[in-house]
């Protein structure tokens, strides 16, 4: 597993990454970085849920809000955070 200092080698853009063993949602744009989101995060992570949006470039959150919004809402209820 890459720790610390080391996550920052992978450099594949702004990421919020939770890591370790808790689980992760990598989420990736169908039409930018695709599942290599996930590709990456496992790298750091042991627990990755791999989310390709559809018709999605490099900015989820300001192309597929509302789809993003309930990646991460129900990434939150099944945590318990």
């Amino acid at each position: 597993m890459v720790q610390g200092a080391d996550v920052r080698e992978v450099d594949q853009g702004p990421a919020c990454f939770v890591g370790g063993d808790e689980p992760a949602h990598a989420v990736g744009g169908a039409l930018w970085s695709g599942a290599n989101a996930a590709q990456t995060m496992r790298l750091a992570a042991d627990d990755v849920t791999e989310i390709v949006l559809d018709d999605c470039g490099h900015y989820p959150a300001e192309e597929q809000p509302a789809r993003l919004a309930e990646v991460l809402e129900d990434f939150l209820g099944r945590s318990g955070r």
